[in-house]
Formats: structure tokens, sequence, C-alpha cells
């Protein structure tokens, strides 16, 4: 099966925890900009508008031009995701990578970031993640997600658990046009879609390093992914 579409942002390696984490160890966030936003709208967006808005745009890359994010193991194209003041973090597309990536990001930088996402879209002909119509796109990617281990959830940020929110696309779905040689591996096209995952958005994270990390797995499908995120916010960076 294609698992490029089941995209991983720093989970057991992908480093950007789950609610699991919250709920068993009675851990809080101590910050404020160690929260997830995603239980309202965050610069006149809601977190399922902004999750659709991550696909449209890394489904618009062609990697052979721009370099593919989620392959870059170190962190040197995360600023391909920064779209003004907000910056589009990805995991891997399976496995855990152990070491952390690097990201230098200016003040007033918020980060979306997913522990776990699929979209199920009217490209995939033959596929696990192929819906003709939105009613079985949304039935697909609701029916992967709902295989996410919950105990595998993870989101940290400065090695605080933060609670992660799953959301899928408001109803009617999106459109989008996926490039020649786009990350996920999808044949280009203009195509619709409807997708699930757990997301974390964050407030713009105060000068100095900051250490992010997601991770989720889906048994079923014998898939896990992860990623950690060393984030430095510098003053005067433009």
């Amino acid at each position: 099966m294609n698992q490029n579409n089941i995209v991983i942002a720093t989970v057991l390696g992908t480093s950007l925890l789950a609610a699991i984490f919250t709920t068993t160890t009675g851990a809080q966030p101590q910050t404020a900009h160690a929260q997830n936003l995603g239980n309202g709208n965050f610069r006149g967006l809601s977190l399922e508008q902004w999750g659709d808005s991550w696909w449209q745009f890394f489904y618009s890359l062609d990697t052979s031009i721009t370099g593919n994010p989620f392959a870059d193991t170190s962190g040197a194209l995360c600023d391909i995701g920064l779209q003004g003041n907000m910056l589009f973090l990805v995991g891997t597309t399976g496995g855990v990578q152990t070491e952390p990536r690097t990201c230098t990001v200016k003040p007033g930088t918020g980060i979306l970031i997913p522990l776990v996402n699929v979209l199920c879209n009217s490209l995939e002909v033959g596929t696990p993640f192929f819906g003709a119509t939105e009613s079985e796109q949304r039935a697909c990617s609701q029916g992967i997600i709902d295989q996410v281990d919950p105990s595998s959830l993870v989101a940290t940020v400065d090695g605080v658990a933060v609670q992660p929110f799953r959301v899928q696309s408001p109803p009617g779905g999106f459109q989008f046009t996926a490039a020649p040689n786009n990350p996920f591996a999808t044949p280009p096209g203009d195509g619709t879609g409807v997708s699930d995952g757990y997301w974390l958005l964050l407030h713009p994270l105060p000068p100095g390093e900051h250490i992010i990390t997601v991770g989720a797995s889906i048994p079923n499908f014998e898939f896990q992914t992860g990623v950690t995120y060393n984030i430095i916010v510098q003053p005067g960076l433009r």
C-alpha cells in the first residue's frame, strides 16, 4: 500500500504528546506556548481549515524542484513550509527518526504539525486512499485514523506533554492540485479530498531553543512515524 499518504509529524521520530500522556501522567502544560490551540480559531482559521491548507500546500510541491521536506533528516528544508507567520512542519512518511531536525525561525511564527494524518481523495484510484465522493472520502479517512493506537500518540513541547486534537475536514471537503513529483507520489491533477488526523497548532515560541516531539502508530497498517524538531527562535531573523 502507498504509505506516503499517512504522514506523521514529530512522533517517535518527527519531534515537533498526546492526550494519552496528559491523562495518564497528569502532566499539564506549564507555559502559554506549550498549548495546542486547535480548540479554537487561530489567525482567522480553525484547526480543520489549517489542516486542509497544510495538505493543499504540500501537494503543490514539485519535489524535483524544491526537494522533499519529508525526506529531509536534518531540517535544512523546514523553511519550505513557512507561510508568512505560520510554519508547516512535517514528520516522516513511515519510520521513526531518532536524530532531531533543526529549524531556525523568526519570532512571531506559529507552528502547525501533525502527529499522524491521512487524506483520502479522488486521485488515489486503486489504493486504500481513494474516494470518488465526499462521503466515501470521509468514511475512508475516518476509518484509517480510527485505527490509530491511542497509547502511541506523542506530543511534547520542551518536555511538557501537550494535548493534541483530532479533526476532520469541514463539510464539503476541499479541492487541491497535486503537482508532478509531489511528496506523496499521488498522480498529478486536480482533486477533491477529506483529511483526518491528530494535530498540534502552537502559539509562537519565545526566543531561544525549543524541542518539539510528536508521533503515533497504526498497528493494522504496520505503520509508525515519529520525529523531533529543535526549533531555534532567533530575534532579528527576517
